[in-house]
């Protein structure tokens, strides 16, 4: 509740306070949540060596009790961490490391969130062609779980793709694919970013005023639901498509 308000320091203290109780009652399996939660807090916060030892301790605690699901959980988060310092080779190994699990233990959601984990590093490294394929397995995993926000995510990342080889048509279709899941889930951030991305296909195409609508309507979502970074992001990209100076 905390961390979907942004009260982070309050949810920090609340779970602080939860890691203390599961330890002098003995309860490993709480006190590997809790510090994984800490953990993830930290990395909202942006302090990421901070949410890596918390991490890495609630890692070690489910692989003594043996519980396997939250080893693979940490394992992802501990990937996602080396992603955002721009380790990816170190990223891909615990994300590699989390699939084996989730495969291991038939976890389809965890595999599916895994192998999307994967296809963004190979997207990230310039492996455009073995990210599509990965990408294709997330789409086909999520659609066969019926996980509809990650069927849009998976739809949204091959439409990255056909944009960054330049299949722009390709590109469009698939972000708008996303964008109809989107809506009809209401998850209006999702819905915004695919927005955002229709925008930066139609600016790529040549036609800026399409770009504009999309990034306009992107824009006011983004202030509905206060999403300030973004707001500012999509602020600074209305300009200087706007001015004609966007690259």
């Amino acid at each position: 509740i905390y961390e979907t308000k942004g009260e982070l320091d309050k949810a920090l203290d609340y779970f602080q306070q939860s890691l203390n109780i599961f330890r002098e009652l003995g309860l490993r399996e709480g006190e590997a949540n809790a510090l994984g939660s800490i953990g993830i807090i930290y990395q909202t916060k942006g302090d990421l060596d901070k949410a890596l030892v918390y991490h890495q301790q609630a890692l070690k605690i489910n692989r003594e009790i043996g519980r396997k699901e939250g080893e693979a959980s940490q394992l992802g988060n501990i990937g996602i961490i080396y992603q955002t310092k721009g380790d990816l080779d170190k990223a891909l190994v615990y994300h590699q490391q989390a699939l084996k699990i989730n495969r291991e233990i038939g976890r389809k959601e965890g595999e599916a969130s895994q192998l999307g984990n994967i296809g963004i590093i190979y997207r990230k490294k310039g492996d455009l062609d073995k990210a599509h394929e990965i990408f294709d397995q997330v789409l086909k995993t999520e659609r066969e779980i019926g996980r509809r926000w990650g069927e849009a995510n998976a739809l949204g990342n091959i439409g990255i793709i056909y944009g960054t080889k330049g299949e722009l048509d390709k590109a469009l279709d698939y972000h708008q694919q996303s964008l109809k899941i989107e809506k009809e889930i209401g998850r209006k951030e999702g819905e915004a970013s695919l927005l955002v991305n229709i925008g930066i296909v139609y600016h790529d195409k040549g036609e800026p005023d399409k770009a504009l609508e999309h990034l306009r309507q992107a824009l006011k979502i983004f202030e509905e639901i206060g999403a300030k970074l973004e707001i500012e992001k999509v602020k600074r990209n209305i300009q200087l498509i706007d001015t004609g100076t966007y690259e």
